[in-house]
């Protein structure tokens, strides 16, 4: 063991002896070897913890520290850390093709190389930690890339042996193969082989001439080795740093000798970032590093099939970009690289190898008890956000933070802010996302649940490959444009009234900038969070279609934002409903440059959050305001997604509601002493609309085995019919459903549409249109308005009959106490008859106006934003008219007591009586009590559906 000191540190050398097998602890060993680190003054300190570095990789020997240099200033401010070069690198026993040499045939290299793999390298830790630490003394891992795949291989089997898991860029998808993985990464290759085209165009035909070359000639690096295309192509890997676009554009801005030939300098850079002379460990084990069970068989060859713009012949013949590859290994790369030739059969072997050991437990990450904060990169190349964000939610406890100021490489170029802010999550001191599934936004439509995900339950979100490649390819049409001579409107002239005044190429991104600004003019009162974030969500669905031509960043920044937590604050009125919402979506694009203010909750919460300035919201969250590029701010403002995402969220609602109003019809007609013949199937298929036939359904469930309802079946009863809020429940209720199935099938169209003007096409052309007026979605949401406003007027009318003592059947008059001394629920049907008054004025429909703007250019306008703006109110006066006839239903069926209620209309009773949740329970019949209360307690119990889940503990599942 050696000690020597650099500036600030103290650092000591550490051999530990392991098994090459730990199922054979008495076979062969190998030695690992560790490098601790500590700050100058506090090498005694035993009570200092540890923290172990697990690198990147596979491969890849521990980073050699200079003082306190990068991620280590901050390390060393609270650990002990322990620099592992992982088995078979560094100073570890060495792994090379020559030591391989010496094991003789491949089949006994392969089965070598086979334990060096997360598995191995964790029981390595374990035996290094009990030599350093105790038995008894768990330590902290921070995993980097390949590390962090070993820090969830840690959590799965030793977790005993962590006291936390630090990862940044490195959540493995725990049940994904090799092929998932390079099914995303390339489409990530493509989106970031755009954006890098994008920024330097020249470098579309440097890349081009420099694959002509060798794809004439037999061009040959310093080691003799053969440069193909192929083999230029994976320089690729360096597009997943911070600077790799532009380190990328330095060496194709002079890759030539003068004499028609690519320079020596221009070979060497190439060979150094192609070469696996300093890691062949990584090229014959990066596959097998996803293996679990089934062999990887070359994935990334057989993948990148799939992905015909990687043929390199797409640019030497067809005249599109070059496309740059990522961190794949090919089984040409063996074959060529001099490196790894030696090991050309035992790669083979591994890559058809069957059987791998699992290297993840997801059960027991399931129960997980070890505090874990991790870094997802959300524009990470190696390792999928995705991916990562799904893994996140599979870990329990798992506290995240998905960031776009970073790469891959952040924890090394952060200067500690990576690491000191994973430090600080784990110890609670700053917020971070409570992972849920996240939701993916793809080419195809989302889901409502995806949307009432991400609005009501803060989910995270994150885009998918196949989007990265739309939107990428919608962009280029979008950049070719932007070089034409001739105006497009959007691209290179102004908007609405001014669309005809050309904007020079010099001007285009104020021109942007100028558009957001402007149409951010809303006023009144804060809109919902839960609104704004829906139409964020709605507006990224659409982006990414690739339809519109933003950047990736563009549709990256949506999505970073809406898993942070941040919502632009958005006012109530400014929209008309065409071009789209304009005013609104025009606040989201500001906030998303970094203007304007904001709310900041925690992430994975509904909670309103914190007032904040835009510009420090981001930077808190590490995203980058955006600076927009010709047609960007227009695609950002142009949709219907406000209204679209109010229709969604009262859509969920009202499934709920109308459950319930047939649960409050049951309920009152129990009390009433009313019959459950009406509801009988045979006279509902003789009317057989869908929604009345599912709503008497749900009576007659509801009505099963009620007492009170046989306590009059039978010729003593001389009624002959009911009152028509009774017996007409199912035509109402159900009438509400069809028309609510109406909307969400409009709904349903609209997620799958892309709206944009002018959109880009499918051809590539670029075509303005009409696409974005909310006719469709105004009149339903006008319907609904009108479903909102009757299904509570019939409730209302049947909680007048409960308190009428002449109509009521031998109820006490308002169901009072003591009929004169006590008032009872008299004012509380006052309440619903206000509600339902102003229900009706709710249900004038919004989408009969239309009012002219833009100086005539947009003459007729859907009011759409309007018209869900007063559903909202419509569907919160619904849920507490419901919420009264509950309340009052309640006590009259326990006024009738001892006949008892159906099992079903019981539980609701009783689940209205316990509470639940944080909801106060009611007290059941005596005095007059304060009552608003109570009726609020009600309004949370009908509006948290728990009203629904209590009768369908009882009866079944509603329809």
């Amino acid at each position: 063991m050696r000690t020597y000191r650099q500036p600030g540190t103290i650092l000591t050398d550490h051999h530990v002896s392991v098994p090459l097998d730990h199922g054979k602890p008495d076979g062969e060993r190998i030695e690992v070897f560790g490098r601790e680190v500590v700050a100058t003054g506090r090498a005694a300190d035993r009570r200092l913890p540890w923290l172990v570095f697990l690198q990147g990789g596979p491969g890849m020997a521990a980073q050699r520290p200079v003082g306190r240099s990068t991620w280590l200033d901050r390390a060393l401010d609270d650990y002990r850390v322990l620099l592992l070069d992982q088995r078979g690198t560094g100073r570890s026993t060495p792994l090379t093709a020559r030591s391989l040499a010496r094991l003789g045939t491949p089949a006994a290299q392969a089965e070598y190389l086979a334990r060096f793999r997360a598995d191995s390298i964790v029981l390595d830790c374990e035996l290094v930690r009990r030599q350093l630490c105790g038995a008894d003394e768990p330590w902290t891992v921070l995993g980097q890339s390949f590390g962090g795949f070993c820090a969830v291989t840690y959590l799965s089997f030793a977790p005993h042996g962590l006291a936390a898991a630090l990862i940044t860029g490195g959540l493995p998808g725990l049940g994904t193969s090799a092929e998932d993985v390079y099914r995303i990464t390339y489409g990530l290759c493509a989106g970031r082989c755009a954006a890098h085209y994008e920024r330097y165009p020249g470098d579309v035909e440097a890349a081009r001439d420099v694959a002509r070359q060798l794809a004439a000639r037999d061009v040959r690096l310093a080691d003799g080795s053969p440069l193909s295309v192929e083999r230029f192509q994976s320089i690729g890997a360096m597009l997943g740093t911070s600077a790799g676009s532009h380190e990328l554009h330095y060496l194709l801005e002079d890759p030539w000798d003068g004499d028609g030939g690519l320079s020596d300098v221009f070979l060497a850079e190439v060979a150094e970032r192609t070469s696996f002379a300093r890691a062949p460990l990584y090229a014959v084990l990066h596959e097998a590093c996803y293996a679990q069970g089934p062999a990887t068989r070359w994935a990334a060859q057989r993948v990148r099939a799939e992905f015909p713009a990687f043929d390199p012949a797409a640019a030497l013949d067809g005249g599109a970009p070059l496309l740059f590859t990522g961190e794949m290994v090919y089984p040409w790369m063996v074959d060529l690289d001099p490196a790894l030739a030696p090991l050309r059969a035992a790669a083979e072997l591994l890559a058809q190898r069957d059987g791998w050991p699992p290297l993840y437990d997801p059960a027991r990450l399931a129960a997980n008890e070890v505090p874990v904060a991790a870094a997802v990169y959300h524009d990470d190349l190696y390792v999928p956000a995705p991916l990562s964000l799904r893994t996140a939610a599979a870990i329990r406890g798992l506290r995240a933070w998905v960031t776009n100021e970073w790469q891959h490489e952040g924890l090394r170029v952060s200067s500690g802010k990576v690491l000191g802010r994973l430090i600080a999550m784990n110890r609670g001191e700053v917020l971070s996302m409570d992972i849920m599934e996240t939701v993916i936004a793809g080419t195809g439509p989302l889901s409502f649940a995806d949307v009432t995900a991400v609005a009501r339950g803060g989910a995270p979100v994150a885009l998918s490959a196949e989007a990265e490649a739309a939107i990428a390819a919608g962009r280029k049409v979008i950049d070719d444009l932007a070089h034409d001579t001739a105006p497009h409107y959007g691209v290179s002239t102004g908007f609405g009234a001014l669309a005809t005044k050309h904007i020079p190429a010099e001007r285009r991104a104020q021109l942007q900038r100028s558009l957001v600004r402007s149409h951010a003019a809303g006023s009144g009162p804060e809109v919902e969070a839960e609104v704004v974030r829906a139409m964020m969500l709605l507006r990224l669905s659409t982006l990414a279609t690739g339809r519109t031509g933003v950047r990736p960043e563009v549709a990256r920044s949506y999505a970073a934002m809406l898993s942070a937590g941040i919502t632009p604050v958005v006012r109530e009125h400014g929209s008309l409903g065409c071009s789209g919402d304009l005013a609104p979506l025009a606040h989201c694009a500001l906030a998303a440059m970094g203007e304007g203010t904001v709310r900041v909750a925690a992430p994975g919460t509904a909670a309103p959050g914190t007032l904040l300035p835009a510009d420090e919201a981001l930077a808190a969250a590490g995203i980058a305001p955006l600076v927009l590029a010709e047609k960007e701010g227009l695609a950002l403002i142009n949709g219907t997604d406000g209204m679209l995402g109010m229709l969604i969220l009262a859509a969920a609602d009202l499934h709920v509601l109308l459950q319930t109003a047939d649960i409050t019809a049951a309920m009152s007609v129990e009390a009433l002493l009313g019959t459950d013949a009406p509801f009988d199937a045979g006279l509902q298929a003789l009317r057989p609309h869908p929604g009345q036939a599912a709503s008497a359904a749900n009576l007659r469930l509801l009505l099963a085995g009620s007492p009170i309802v046989a306590s009059h079946r039978g010729p003593a009863d001389t009624r002959v019919q009911d009152a028509y809020s009774l017996r007409c429940a199912p035509q109402v209720n159900g009438a509400a459903r069809d028309t609510l199935a109406h909307a969400c099938a409009v709904a349903g169209h609209e997620l799958a549409s892309a709206i944009d003007n002018p959109v880009v096409t499918p051809d590539g052309h670029v075509v303005s249109n009409g696409n974005f007026h909310g006719a469709p979605v105004g009149y339903v949401l006008d319907f609904l308005a009108i479903v909102a406003a009757d299904v509570a007027s019939i409730a209302e009318r049947r909680t007048d009959r409960m308190l009428d003592a002449a109509r009521s059947h031998g109820l006490p008059p308002f169901l009072a106490d003591d009929p004169g001394v006590d008032s009872g629920h008299m004012i509380a049907q006052y309440t619903q008859a206000a509600i339902v008054s102003e229900l009706k004025r709710l249900a004038v429909p919004a989408s009969v106006d239309s009012i002219p703007s833009s100086a005539m250019q947009e003459d007729h306008v859907s009011m759409g934003w309007s018209a869900a703006r007063k559903l909202r109110r419509a569907v919160d006066g619904l849920t507490r008219v419901l919420a009264i006839e509950l309340l009052t239903a309640a006590r009259a069926l326990e006024l009738r007591s001892p006949l008892a209620p159906a099992p079903a209309t019981a539980a609701v009773v009783a689940g209205l009586r316990t509470g639940d949740d944080g909801r106060p329970g009611v007290a059941g019949p005596g005095g007059d009590r304060f009552l608003s209360p109570e009726i609020e307690a009600a309004v949370g119990y009908v509006a948290s559906g728990a009203a629904v889940r209590a009768a369908e503990s009882a009866a079944g599942p509603l329809n």
